[in-house]
């Protein structure tokens, strides 16, 4: 950019009023909420019953999934509904584990989701799936692990990790861990490859595998897959990998340890471990918070994909943020997050460094779910309170925190998102006691507040411009006259385009005239009139509209046709697109018509043709005016008197139209040849940018003319 604009951009009122409000506005505080969330129901939720919403079909809809248990016949049964109505129902045996007992995902890579069940049937854990479209079993009531209830409950859940193919068979293969609290089995990471019917599953021992992850640790193209595991003391403290210690395992995709696992925390702590990406160097982030007696520090450490630690920060705080997690951004892994459970976040670098801190309201607790629910395009986060109490929902970047209180809805199980089409999205709250629908999207209040600003904005503007106004009036008036100027040059060169036309026309006329044809002459001049009429009607306007040029070409056209005594045939095609009410520069056609004629049809001793063609090319129009006379080379040859006025007085008109409606017309004129490279006419191709925006009524297109 160039300094001129750069300063005038700068002093510009509306830039000054821009600054000048931004200023003010830091110290203005926040008046509304930005986003709102809006209750759509409450239902009671039913006992015998849990509730999902997932698009399956990745259509824009969500179908309504319900699992249910017939006590009776100790049977879980499935039903999918979709806008349509019920699909179909599928029924397992047993009872489900503890939420999530299921979960969706892509087994085939149709683009179809399959559901996963997950069923306890005579002390057996069971692992289905199936899909609900095509009534499809890939497999049902696979068995995975033996489990016994306790005190005649179900403290077992299975958590999904992902699905991928590792043996290259199209098919993906499902990865979860099963955890149990107060037992000691099972625990572990397992692999199921259903079409080999194989069962991959971590070696054996008490360690917890929580919060399951996968992500190619070491580079290598495969993904690793780890957990978080507990220290909870429910096992012997010599057992194999007793849960009296945290472990850090790593495995690869059959379920074997990449290295020996290391012992890294104490019972009681919490682990928490994700991957985090920096520098091209890939880490496992480790937080272990211990929570006993002993003097053993919590701790923030980087492990690489050989268990060897690479940074370490100790922290102070031990009992009072034992429910802290951490977190990552799931698009890259480049955003390390410790939540401490009290709306306290800290972002940290590679050398664990706190980089940036936000502070959420209390009731943020946990690892945030991600649902877009506004239909956005990004994800939002939504936090539950410790006791499921509250949730709190912000953008992906920790703003705008938006509070629900749902203190009455019991246990919270699970959150699901109502897609609902060009209707926009739905939270779905499933706890125990209720179940809530939410609508979250921009808040219509937060955007009055707007008002104060625009109206903050129009003062300073208003006393700008005031300051300014003997400037901008100058300007204006200098802006007139040029205009003035520009029209007035464009007359004078009409002026002087018009005589060669008049002068052609009286050569015809006295031809007529000595050869006694009164009816020919009459005719001559009823055209004549036509086109002295429409130049007389329009000396005062420098454009015409497209329409009205060719009206005029195709008059001159025949005159010069009975002129030269049916010398050459014409042809005018236009396009049905091409909008004839778009204004062009007066002549513009004609200049080049008048050309064509002058210097390279009346010259044949054949047979000579001129064929016009106007077509819409976006977003500009083609003119093109092609002749098979003699060639401009032949043409200067025996034109010895043409001055090139026509094409002068052209250039001049159109780079003056230019100036005044900034829109440059261009041309080229292109010699035609034979194969041997003889001269068999000319062609000048318009290209006139137009602007339909202007065009309000439509129109009807003229047809071929001849």
């Amino acid at each position: 950019m160039k300094k001129e604009q750069l300063l005038y951009l700068l002093l510009h009122p509306i830039t000054l009023s821009v600054i000048i409000s931004f200023v003010v506005l830091q110290f203005l505080p926040p008046i509304f909420e930005k986003y709102s969330i809006t209750q759509i129901s409450k239902e009671r939720t039913s006992t015998d019953r849990n509730t999902y919403y997932y698009d399956l079909n990745n259509n824009s809809y969500s179908e309504k999934i319900e699992v249910y248990r017939l006590e009776n016949d100790n049977i879980v049964g499935v039903i999918v509904y979709t806008k349509g109505g019920v699909i179909n129902q599928w029924n397992f045996n047993g009872e489900v584990l503890n939420e999530p007992s299921m979960f969706f995902d892509d087994i085939n890579n149709d683009g179809i989701l399959e559901i996963f069940i997950s069923t306890l049937f005579n002390n057996t854990i069971y692992l289905s799936c199936f899909n609900p479209f095509e009534n499809k079993y890939y497999f049902k009531e696979k068995g995975i692990s033996d489990y016994f209830k306790r005190n005649d409950k179900i403290i077992c859940t299975i958590s999904k990790c992902t699905l991928y193919d590792f043996n290259n068979d199209s098919i993906n293969e499902i990865y979860f861990s099963l955890s149990t609290g107060y037992a000691k089995q099972p625990r572990g990471m397992y692999a199921y490859d259903f079409v080999n019917d194989t069962l991959y599953k971590s070696p054996f021992g008490f360690a917890l595998f929580e919060n399951p992850f996968s992500f190619d640790i070491d580079g290598d193209g495969k993904p690793e897959f780890f957990g978080s595991p507990q220290a909870v003391g429910n096992s012997k403290i010599d057992d194999l990998y007793s849960d009296h210690f945290a472990w850090l395992m790593l495995l690869d995709e059959k379920m074997n340890f990449k290295f020996k696992p290391k012992k890294i925390g104490y019972f009681p702590s919490f682990t928490s471990i994700i991957p985090f990406v920096s520098n091209n160097n890939s880490y496992m982030a480790v937080l272990i918070i211990y929570s006993g007696t002993k003097e053993i520090k919590s701790s923030l450490t980087l492990y690489d994909s050989k268990g060897r630690k690479v940074k370490e920060r100790i922290f102070d705080k031990n009992s009072e943020w034992v429910h802290s997690r951490l977190y990552t951004d799931k698009n890259n892994y480049r955003k390390l997050f410790l939540i401490y459970g009290k709306g306290e976040i800290d972002q940290f670098d590679e050398n664990l460094e706190i980089i940036n801190t936000y502070n959420l309201p209390k009731s943020a607790y946990g690892i945030p779910k991600e649902f877009d629910l506004d239909n956005d395009g990004e994800l939002e986060l939504i936090f539950s309170g410790e006791f499921g109490e509250a949730l709190v929902i912000t953008r992906n970047d920790f703003s705008d925190p938006t509070i629900i209180d749902i203190s009455d809805i019991g246990r919270l199980y699970s959150f699901s998102l109502i897609e609902m089409g060009k209707n926009g999205n739905q939270l779905f709250v499933h706890g125990s006691k209720y179940s809530y629908i939410f609508k979250y999207e921009s808040s219509i209040l937060y955007y009055l507040e707007y008002i104060i600003y625009v109206g903050i904005f129009l003062g300073f503007f208003s006393i700008i411009v005031l300051i300014q106004k003997s400037q901008r009036y100058r300007i204006e008036k200098r802006y007139i006259a040029e205009r003035k100027i520009a029209e007035l040059q464009m007359k004078s060169i009409k002026n002087q385009i018009d005589p060669h036309f008049t002068l052609n026309l009286i050569n015809s006329i006295g031809s007529l005239f000595a050869k006694q044809d009164i009816e020919k002459a009459n005719y001559i001049f009823g055209k004549y009139s036509k086109l002295l009429r429409t130049t007389i009607l329009g000396s005062d306007n420098i454009l015409t509209t497209l329409k009205s040029e060719i009206e005029y070409v195709e008059n001159y056209l025949a005159l010069e046709k009975f002129r030269l005594q049916n010398k050459f045939e014409y042809k005018i095609e236009i396009d049905d697109s091409v909008n004839q009410k778009n204004k062009i520069p007066k002549t513009l056609i004609h200049t080049f018509v008048e050309n064509a004629i002058k210097h390279g049809l009346r010259h044949l001793e054949v047979k000579g043709e001129l064929n016009i063609s106007i077509r819409k090319s976006n977003p500009d129009y083609i003119i093109c005016i092609r002749d098979n006379g003699i060639g401009r080379a032949k043409a200067k040859e025996l034109s010895i008197i043409s001055t090139g006025k026509g094409l002068s007085i052209m250039n001049q008109i159109l780079e003056l139209y230019l100036n005044l409606e900034k829109v440059q017309i261009t041309y080229k004129i292109i010699d035609l040849f034979d194969n041997e490279n003889n001269s068999i006419g000319t062609e000048v191709c318009i290209d006139i940018p137009i602007n339909e925006t202007e065009v309000n009524t439509p129109l009807t297109p003229l047809k071929t003319l001849y």
